[in-house]
């Protein structure tokens, strides 16, 4: 079927019936205020629906022929039933088809939606009861081998981490209702998927810890690579003493009810220990170094996501992140405190199973990546209206993603990736955050063993060694006196404007409008070409303003104050076309129950 390529619609065309909204209406919806006709409303007040969300790929369906799957998406509400959480999965269509107008997401019919819950209610002899379930959920693929994309759902809170198998079944009427009970997993309910836990000498479930606090894809051991498969690698920064880790379990080609709830628990070393088939441990830095090339870790793990190939050579490379760690080599800006924040980039042909020491890479194995001054490399901005501290680990903190891939973003024949420092003000506190994008190599060599981010740095007498080669410090300029928060969720390897090229998108949920009120913003940079024309210096510094004004990128602005439009992002076809399109949370939306709002792809008619 050949397609008019100039010939577009701003929605899919079934999508603008009943909505009283024109093509042209909603393509000018790039301009503020934010408008467009499809959001989707949580069930309550104070449920904090759309704290985080993730697309979640081929869950539901997947590609067979010319039918071509929609993306599923996965948008949670830790608040929601008593605080215990909720997660809901709305199915992606095919062929254009809208997803089901509904006024608030417990109205969807059973077969275009899934809510998942936790029944139990109490705290019962060697169980727990739930809480803030869906802090963290990620995008992760296939981790049994079945040719569907499968859903993790991590809960810090309780130390435990659930994976759901993705399969048709969601969809058929094998299911008695539109709603998945994690207590059945508990349990041993392996059809359903299975549970992941730390417990304690007695096999008891730990509670206290922070095992879950980022759940993320990672292509670590070479089986599951060449059977097309992921594996899980599970974030936990209070591991090993206290300065944190990360647990990765294998995928393995078997059915899901052949799989086990797995309990984890520590060795002599204060490590998780897990079978060598099941899994492996990323032990973190234990002791400080007099250079700058080895921070002490303080919790590694927040972060963790396969990054793509980075250096040519045909693997598949990750990041850790470790916003806390202190660089004793280089100090901050007012000179009172060490740097903060590493992120190491793991080449994955130096690793393919087996536990892995952080302290023991060395140059031809990672790239360590050093936040400056008080930057918190890879955290998480402070989440109050009136507050611009760090608090990357206060309990109810939205993980939504500081590091994200970038695919061809740049044009370039190496990959990129970005990583974001929302709580980096600077020392004069005139900058909201930074976004830096860090480029790849094409030939297979590696980054420099050790890459310094600080192109903004101010201290006198320094002498700054990032720069344009290496890649782009993205900045707000809105004082951070009036919060910080851009790049509090990123996300990339999306193409949002069909042109073939990978976008960024940056979400920025403090950001003040033009008329000084705090509604929020999304910001897409379009992919495709070098930024280098754009930057202000030498030293790759670029002002997104700059990009918005000479058309390079676009900003869609939130409606309400102090809604958090943008703290959580997520990206799909979840139409069936390729071209992906847009989903923003505002979770703080009416009394805390939570909004997000789809942008639907445009799309060629047809001839």
């Amino acid at each position: 079927m050949k397609l008019k390529t100039k010939t577009r619609v701003a929605l899919c065309v079934a999508a603008l019936s009943g909505t009283g909204i024109t093509a042209s209406q909603v393509i000018a919806s790039d301009i503020e205020p934010y408008s467009v006709p499809v959001s989707i409303k949580g069930e309550k007040q104070k449920d904090y629906f759309g704290m985080t969300m993730t697309t979640i790929g081929k869950f539901s369906d997947k590609d067979n022929g010319s039918h071509i799957a929609g993306e599923d998406i996965v948008i949670t509400a830790p608040w929601g039933d008593g605080a215990k959480g909720i997660a809901y999965v709305i199915f992606g269509t095919s062929g254009g088809k809208p997803m089901q107008q509904v006024n608030n997401v417990g109205e969807f019919d059973p077969q275009n939606a899934l809510k998942i819950i936790h029944s139990n209610k109490a705290n019962k002899p060697g169980s727990v009861t739930t809480k803030w379930m869906g802090v963290a959920v990620r995008k992760i693929g296939d981790i049994n081998g079945d040719g569907y994309d499968d859903l993790v759902i991590a809960s810090h809170w309780h130390d435990q981490v659930y994976i759901i198998w993705g399969g048709p079944h969601h969809r058929t009427g094998a299911r008695l209702s539109n709603q998945i009970d994690l207590n059945d997993i508990d349990n041993g309910d392996a059809r359903l998927g299975i549970r992941i836990r730390t417990v304690n000498s007695s096999g008891n479930a730990n509670t206290g810890g922070w095992f879950g606090a980022a759940v993320g894809p990672i292509k670590y051991k070479n089986s599951a690579v060449a059977n097309k498969m992921v594996d899980l690698a599970i974030g936990d920064i209070e591991g090993t003493g206290g300065r944190g880790g990360a647990i990765i379990i294998y995928g393995a080609q078997k059915p899901g009810d052949q799989w086990q709830n797995i309990d984890i628990k520590r060795n002599n070393l204060g490590d998780w220990e897990i079978p060598a088939a099941t899994g492996a441990y990323i032990r973190p830095q234990m002791t400080a170094t007099n250079g700058p090339d080895k921070p002490l870790n303080y919790n590694l793990g927040q972060q963790i996501s396969d990054v793509g190939d980075i250096n040519g050579d045909g693997f598949s490379d990750y990041l850790i992140v470790d916003p806390e760690s202190v660089n004793e080599g280089r100090k901050s800006e007012n000179s009172g405190t060490d740097g903060r924040g590493t992120a190491y980039l793991v080449y994955g042909s130096s690793f393919n199973q087996g536990n892995l020491d952080i302290a023991s890479l060395n140059a031809t194995q990672a790239t360590r990546i050093h936040g400056m001054g008080a930057a918190f490399l890879g955290g998480q901005s402070g989440g109050g209206e009136g507050s611009n501290d760090h608090s990357a680990y206060t309990q109810d903190k939205p993980n939504n993603g500081t590091i994200t891939p970038l695919g061809n973003f740049l044009n370039a024949h190496a990959n990129a990736f970005a990583i974001s420092a929302p709580a980096d003000m600077g020392i004069d506190k005139k900058r909201s955050g930074l976004v830096w994008i860090i480029k790849g190599k094409a030939d297979g060599s590696k980054l420099p063993s050790s890459l310094f981010l600080d192109a903004a740095h101010t201290r006198l007498n320094y002498n700054k060694t990032f720069s344009v080669h290496d890649g782009y410090a993205i900045y707000a300029d809105r004082p951070g006196s009036k919060l910080a928060g851009f790049g509090n969720s990123i996300l990339g390897n999306v193409d949002l404007n069909g042109d073939g090229k990978k976008d960024l998108v940056i979400g920025d949920p403090n950001a003040v409008n033009g008329s000084g009120t705090q509604v929020g913003a999304v910001y897409v940079i379009n992919g495709g070409k070098s930024l280098d024309d754009y930057a202000d210096d030498e030293e790759g510094m670029i002002n997104i303003n700059t990009l918005v004004r000479e058309g390079v990128a676009k900003v869609y602005w939130g409606k309400n104050q102090y809604e958090k439009f943008g703290a959580s992002i997520a990206a799909g076809s979840f139409n069936g076309f390729t071209q992906d399109s847009l989903a923003i949370g505002s979770y703080r939306d009416n009394t805390w129950t939570g909004k997000v709002t789809f942008r639907i792809a445009d799309y060629a008619i047809p001839d």
